[in-house]
């Protein structure tokens, strides 16, 4: 039985991010802290009041599972837990760090993106970039924090706040090289990844130099959730594959969310849109049916978890060339109440299925 009257059920704190299923005494899922499609090594007690995955080997309470999974600190996790107080259970306890970024480091990157939306304004080069991409709203740039990360200055910006040399390049903002530390992000727009309770969990980029390879960069380690999370409604979300699709949309006043590729979406991350009444999948379509199985393989994880309030969407295309959502709005003229029909149209489509 659990230790103190006080301690919140751990299965009914772990079944609001992931679908737990009754085994035995037990209970077992898909452990929302490593890719996997299996639900036999994430375990979940309500005797012990604990979980453990056997396979990366994390442990824990309710409170531990709050801090791991939303990357927040003890305090914050009570309040999301709406606990004023909490009585862990009396035996050996096994530390886990916060993933992706802890307090300190949230401090290292609010700075730096602090730097980056200053550069933004200050360098025409990041500003002309979204421009060219038909993003132009200040409030909707400003919202979400884009800037832009100039050739160098972050690692000195950072040195000179007083942080060390080593807490820096432990966030991965900068890296030691041949010739000294540089900074990781250079001569791109930024784009920070925040979850719901405005934790930075990356950083992601998009260089605006058409010599270089690298189009897409962002801070290593896999990413837990979605582009504009903390902005989803819970009556529906069009999620789509990339940021730039998703700005576009939010530039036309949709509720949105984007991916990082088709192969972005995981069962952790799409069981964060468990709530939202309506889900719209509109990914890129092309002539190679890329975007097409892309589609069906989102469809198909959303099913597996249960979540049936999926709408594939079904963009228009051009024979011989990749089409996405904000290649609609800004070459072909597309507009908000075009793209209302497209929504209308998967929502008749899978009423006619079901009829």
């Amino acid at each position: 039985m659990k230790a103190y009257e006080s301690d919140p059920d751990i299965v009914e704190v772990i079944s609001r991010y992931i679908t737990l299923r009754r085994l035995g005494s037990s209970y077992s899922g898909q452990c929302p802290f490593h890719a996997t499609s299996t639900y036999d090594a994430f375990r979940v007690s309500p005797r012990l009041n604990i979980f453990k995955c056997f396979n990366c080997n994390e442990t824990g309470g309710p409170v531990e599972f709050i801090r791991k999974i939303e990357g927040v600190d003890f305090k914050r996790a009570l309040e999301i837990l709406d606990l004023k107080e909490y009585h862990p259970m009396k035996k050996k306890r096994i530390h886990t760090e916060t993933p992706g970024t802890g307090i300190r480091d949230q401090n290292i990157l609010a700075r730096a993106v602090d730097y980056w939306t200053f550069n933004l304004y200050k360098n025409p080069a990041g500003i002309s970039y979204l421009y060219s991409r038909g993003i132009r709203s200040y409030s909707l740039i400003k919202s979400l924090n884009i800037g832009y990360a100039p050739a160098k200055g972050l690692c000195q910006h950072l040195l000179t706040a007083g942080y060390s040399k080593q807490q820096i390049l432990d966030t991965g903002l900068v890296k030691d090289g041949e010739n000294g530390i540089y900074d990781y992000f250079r001569n791109r727009v930024t784009f920070p990844v925040y979850d719901r309770n405005d934790i930075i969990r990356t950083v992601t980029s998009r260089t605006i130099d058409p010599e270089q390879k690298i189009k897409h960069l962002h801070l290593a380690g896999e990413i837990h959730t979605l582009y504009n999370e903390r902005g989803i409604d819970n009556s529906y979300v069009v999620l789509c594959e990339g940021i730039f699709d998703c700005l576009s949309l939010l530039q036309e006043g949709y509720n949105a969310s984007a991916l990082f590729g088709t192969g972005g979406l995981k069962p952790y991350t799409a069981e964060r849109l468990r709530k939202t009444s309506k889900i719209f999948l509109a990914f890129d379509r092309d002539s190679n049916e890329a975007g097409t199985k892309g589609m069906q393989r989102a469809f198909g994880i959303f099913d597996s978890l249960n979540i049936h309030q999926v709408y594939p969407m079904e963009l228009p295309f051009i024979v011989g060339k990749k089409m996405d959502i904000n290649d609609l709005f800004l070459s072909f003229g597309f507009t908000r109440d075009d793209f209302r029909s497209l929504m209308e149209d998967a929502i008749e489509r899978k009423n006619s299925i079901h009829c």
